[in-house]
């Protein structure tokens, strides 16, 4: 939030509004995909998509506005071979 670096499973609870923010409330998605053939399917542009707008519907109905979508495809395959031989 407002530059703050998060990690993985980190959660932060807001219950008002920073001073100067939109009357509104906004969120941003991202998608991390692993860049895997199991995971081909959703690289098509078809099933991210309807994802995004059944979040997007959803968000809407909650009062969120402008909100932002993205997806990125990560390649961990180093983590994935053994370390010791």
């Amino acid at each position: 939030m407002n530059g703050e670096e998060m990690i993985d499973r980190d959660m932060k609870v807001i219950s008002s509004p920073p001073a100067g923010s939109p009357t509104f409330r906004s969120t941003d998605v991202v998608f991390i995909i692993e860049a895997k053939d199991c995971n081909r399917p959703l690289r098509t542009r078809k099933k991210i998509d309807a994802l995004a707008k059944s979040l997007e519907d959803e968000f809407i109905q909650n009062n969120f506005k402008e909100n932002r979508f993205n997806k990125i495809f990560i390649s961990i395959s180093f983590f994935n071979k053994p370390l010791y031989t």
